[in-house]
This record gives structure tokens, C-alpha cells and sequence, in this order.
């Protein structure tokens, strides 16, 4: 608790001087850190002229690599893919071959040329990029699938890839990107699409019956998907060799209990049963503890797919956080903090989805006492701490904590819903001017979003932002508002 309230005062004097950076004109920082700041507060379009000037002028890496990340994240926001490939050509021209400079900025023309049409030019970078098993290029090729509308041949990717690569150890993935597929294409069966699609292999005969297997869970056909399940486990059983692997490619044999735990948690029928897959995974897993966390987030990251999961995460969390994964302190060493961090942040919105709210207030102080600023999902506790003292009319605190975590974890993955929640308290101060822009940044950045998550924010900020504007209209007091009866 004593963090916090240092937090807290500290915040006081960071306030005033916070959104002074929107003002200046500084394209040069001691280092990535600095940048990362000096962003945080800036609109969209202030970050892409930021970045091209960097590219422009900067000699550090790391900051470059940071300028071309955002050049690439915002172009499409900005509807700028054209600029942004052009400013990203011109520092190939400059830029040491083969250096991870270079190969991060020929990944982003890559994803660039695909969302101009030119997919086979993109396609043929990328193919590079993973034959030669570049950073990140995996997941940048798939990140790129997704944006332009190619989900299943994103999951047939990642199934694929595992034989062809060797870069994937089991198909929690796949059944993310499944998820992805549905979730735009929520009438197409998931199976009839991607299923053809999907390599077999003769080392891993299960592989294509469980790849149907999670077809099945996703496209809510859970009785025929447990079924399936069972029927993979028998043939684990008569395959020698299988049970006892020790090929760290190849942990389906261990993952089936989480399988048929995701896919009965997605049914909502038998909670019961599928804490008992969890538990039976927990004691018979031979793999590192770290393993197991990241599976287990695996469960939760899809739970968290949409509303109806969300109150089931506390099924999951409040059997892990008292399993010896966490309570056997030569266990918990294992687990870095990331993952320690993302099952307590999970563990507090389980709560909250249950309207345990005071709980979830607790844990959201626990995780930032234990894990910010140094993790996502410590900033993600401290927004949330953050909205807790909104929600309590503690506004000019909620105020300062919400900048306070902007200017120390200005990462992209929390910033747009951390300035939401910004502009909420703002606005219950009557500070129209400095909510507006924040308003309009989350609805340009969540434009094209199909998270649930993302688009929910995206929808409460187009209405606040218009109640804004009526307000101005009306010279009146926006303080008079009542949130609640805007959504």
C-alpha cells in the first residue's frame, strides 16, 4: 500500500507537466525508455510525424526499431500505409545488411505491401524472413494473415509451420487463430474452411484428428469435440512412444486435459469437470512450471474472447493461484513475471465480471505492489485501480494515478484504453478540452479492432465524445452527466 501512495503523490507533480510534450519538437532521446515516454501522451498522427522524423535523423537502434513499429501500427489507423512505406524504403537505402535493423524493417514493408494489394511481393519477404527463422517473423506473417482478412490461413499457418519450422510446440495457437476466423466469419464452420488446409504428418498421426478436434470446440459443437478428444487419447494410448516422448515439439499427449478443459468452459455446462482437467494437468505435467503458466493463460486468453467467458475466468484463477504453481515458493520462482502477473490480472477482472468488486480492488493493489511498472499486466492493474477510484468520485486522484501509469508504462498494448479511462476522469472535472483528443485517439486506433475489448472502448468513447460535443454545443456542465445512462 505504501507504493501506491507514493505513486500517488509522485503523480502530483507529474501532472502539470505531462501533456507539455505535445507541445515540443525533440526527435532526439539518450534512449528507448525516453522515447517511449515522450510518445505515451501524443496523438496518433503526432507519434507517425515523430517516428518519420526519427527515421530521418536518429542514429540509435533501438529507438529506430521503436519508430518503425509505430509507422507500421499507426499507418493503417491513419490510412498512411503509402507514407509509411515510402519513409521505411528510404531507410533500407541506409540501413547495414542483414543487420536486425534491416531485417525488422523489411518485415514491416513486407506487411505494408500486403495491405496495398501486393501480397506476393510481401508474401515472397516473409517466406525469407521465416525460412531463415528471422525474429519475430512468425507471428509478424500471421499478425499480417489477420489484418487482411485471412484467418484461416492464418491457423493453417501455425499448424503447418510446426512440421515445417519447428516453431511451435503445441496447437493453443492454432485454436487462437481459429477463434480469430470465427470471430469474424461467425456463420462459416471453422472446420469446412481450414481444415483442407492443414498438412498431415506421418511422426504425429493424432495431429490432424485433435486440429478437428478444436474445429469442433470453436465451432460450438462441444459434445462431438469432448468426444473427439476421448478418442485421440485412446490412440495415445495404443501409439508406443507417444505417452513418453520427450520431443519438446510435441506435447499433445500432456495437453489433452486442457483442451477438454477449454472446451467445457466454453460450453458452460460443467465447471466442475473442467476444474478437474485443470487439476489433472497440474499434477501429472512434466513440463516447467513456466509451461504450464503460459498454457494455462492460454485458457484464459480465450475466456476472455468475449462477455459471456469473461465471469468463467474465476474458475480458472482461483483454482491456479492456490495450486503449488503458485503457493510452492520453489515452484513460483520459475514463472516469470509476466506470466505471474497476467494470472493475478486475470484473477482480479474474473472478480470484477462476478461484481466482487472490493476483491478485485484488492488484487488490483497487489499486482501493482508486485508487478509495475515492470509488466503489461501491472499497468493493466493499475488502470483498473485507477478506475476503481473513478468509480468511488475520487477523480483528481483517479486523474493523476491514470497519467502517472501513461508516463511509466507507455506501451502500446494498454495505452488507448488507459487514455479512455483517462478521459473519464477528466471529464467528471469538466476538463472538456483535455478529454477530447484522448476521445478521438481510441476511436481512430480502434478503428479496425475486432476484440471485444477494443471495440467495446471504442464504443463508449464515441458516445462520451459525442455527449462532449453536445455539451459544447450547449454551454453547459458536463459534470451534470450521468455515465451510466449513456451506455
Amino acid at each position: 500500500m505504501r507504493k501506491i501512495i507514493i505513486i500517488l503523490s509522485l503523480s502530483v507533480f507529474l501532472v502539470a507537466g505531462y501533456f507539455l510534450v505535445q507541445s515540443q519538437n525533440a526527435p532526439y532521446f539518450n534512449n528507448q525508455d525516453d522515447f517511449l515516454q515522450f510518445k505515451g501522451a501524443m496523438s496518433s498522427q503526432e507519434r507517425f510525424d515523430l517516428s518519420t522524423e526519427i527515421l530521418q535523423n536518429a542514429s540509435d537502434v533501438a529507438i529506430s526499431l521503436e519508430a518503425v513499429k509505430d509507422l507500421v501500427r499507426l499507418g493503417q489507423a491513419l490510412k498512411k500505409d503509402d507514407d509509411a512505406l515510402k519513409q521505411i524504403e528510404k531507410l533500407l537505402k541506409k540501413t547495414e545488411k542483414d543487420s536486425p535493423l534491416e531485417r525488422n524493417a523489411l518485415l514491416a514493408k513486407a506487411r505494408l505491401l500486403r495491405r496495398l494489394g501486393q501480397k506476393e511481393e510481401g508474401d515472397a519477404i516473409y517466406r525469407q524472413a521465416c525460412e531463415e527463422k528471422w525474429d519475430n517473423s512468425f507471428t509478424d506473417y500471421r499478425d499480417s494473415l489477420s489484418e487482411t482478412g485471412e484467418d484461416d490461413k492464418r491457423a493453417a499457418n501455425i499448424h503447418n509451420g510446426w512440421f515445417a519450422y519447428r516453431n511451435e510446440k503445441d496447437l493453443f495457437y492454432f485454436a487462437d487463430a481459429l477463434k480469430r476466423y470465427k470471430t469474424k466469419n461467425s456463420s462459416h464452420s471453422v472446420a469446412e474452411k481450414v481444415l483442407p488446409q492443414l498438412a498431415d504428418s506421418p511422426g504425429h498421426p493424432q495431429i490432424l484428428q485433435l486440429a478437428q478436434a478444436l474445429c469442433l470446440t470453436i465451432d460450438a459443437h462441444y459434445g462431438e469435440a469432448l468426444t473427439m478428444f476421448d478418442a485421440v487419447e485412446n490412440e495415445f494410448q495404443k501409439t508406443i512412444g507417444l505417452l513418453s516422448s520427450t520431443d519438446e515439439f510435441y506435447k499433445e499427449n500432456e495437453n489433452l486435459p486442457l483442451y477438454r478443459a477449454l472446451c467445457l468452459f466454453l460450453e458452460g455446462r460443467d465447471f466442475n469437470a473442467a476444474r478437474q482437467n485443470i487439476s489433472s494437468y497440474l499434477d501429472k505435467s512434466q513440463s516447467s512450471p513456466r509451461w504450464q503458466a503460459e498454457r494455462i493463460m492460454n485458457i484464459l486468453w480465450h475466456l476472455e474472447k468475449s462477455k459471456e467467458n469473461m465471469p468463467r475466468m474465476l474458475e480458472v484463477t482461483s483454482l491456479v493461484l492456490e495450486s503449488s504453481l503458485i503457493k510452492d515458493e520453489k515452484i513460483r520462482v520459475e514463472i516469470p513475471m509476466d506470466l505471474a502477473a497476467g494470472l493475478y490480472d486475470f484473477h482480479q477482472l474474473g472478480l470484477a465480471w462476478n461484481g466482487r468488486f472490493d476483491e478485485a480492488e484488492a488484487w488490483c493493489l497487489k499486482g501493482m505492489e508486485e508487478f509495475f511498472p515492470q509488466t503489461l499486466a501491472g499497468a493493466n492493474m493499475a488502470k483498473c485501480y485507477g478506475q476503481a477510484l473513478y468509480m468511488k468520485k475520487k477523480y483528481k486522484e483517479s486523474e493523476e494515478l491514470l497519467k502517472y501509469v501513461l508516463s511509466n508504462y507507455p506501451k502500446e498494448e494498454v495505452v488507448p484504453s488507459i487514455k479512455y479511462c483517462l478521459a473519464e476522469a477528466l471529464v467528471a472535472q469538466n476538463k472538456l478540452e483535455e478529454a477530447t483528443p484522448l476521445l478521438e485517439d481510441v476511436i481512430l486506433r480502434f478503428e479496425r479492432s475486432i476484440e471485444h475489448s477494443d471495440m467495446d472502448c471504442k464504443e463508449k468513447s464515441i458516445r462520451l465524445l459525442a455527449h462532449l460535443q453536445q455539451v459544447k454545443k450547449s454551454g453547459g456542465d458536463v459534470r451534470r452527466y450521468r455515465f451510466d445512462e449513456l451506455n
